[in-house]
């Protein structure tokens, strides 16, 4: 990726963003675009559960009574994992749908896979070093991440 590409990626994110707050795998957000992507084309929404194709239909709609019809059925808890993932995905669509329709600047929507709360993501680090890191140099990383 050259600095160009990134340059432009960087200047298309919005101002204002949400941050997915639920852990959910990356596969299943592009699923969901893939579904979102191409309702009308029978071929893909057929090779789909009647759930997941509900939970897509509510958050194309994008009105609160979809949004709330979408709660109700995360709520009463008689879904696969993969279903409650992909309608938790629906939701936040939904929702995003409401706000940048709503409001006169448009928020992104960012998830990293781990989630996370407000406008901090979680994410995972590892380091290697030739040697054992000491408790002052282990004491500020752990500083410089909180």
């Amino acid at each position: 990726m050259t600095n160009d590409e990134i340059k432009g990626i960087l200047e298309s994110v919005p101002d204002k963003f949400r941050i997915v707050s639920e852990k959910i795998h990356p596969d299943v957000f592009s699923e969901f675009i893939d579904c979102y992507k191409d309702f009308n084309n029978q071929l893909s929404v057929d090779s789909i559960s009647m759930q997941k194709r509900e939970f897509t239909e509510l958050a194309l709609n994008g009105s609160i009574d979809s949004f709330r019809q979408i709660e109700r059925i995360l709520s009463n808890g008689n879904l696969l994992e993969e279903e409650r993932d992909f309608g938790i995905v629906a939701l936040n669509f939904c929702r995003f749908k409401i706000e940048n329709d709503l409001l006169d600047e448009p928020i992104g929507l960012i998830s990293g896979g781990l989630g996370g709360t407000e406008n901090r993501m979680r994410y995972f680090l590892a380091l290697e070093g030739k040697s054992e890191i000491t408790k002052i140099q282990f004491d500020y990383l752990k500083e410089a991440f909180n």
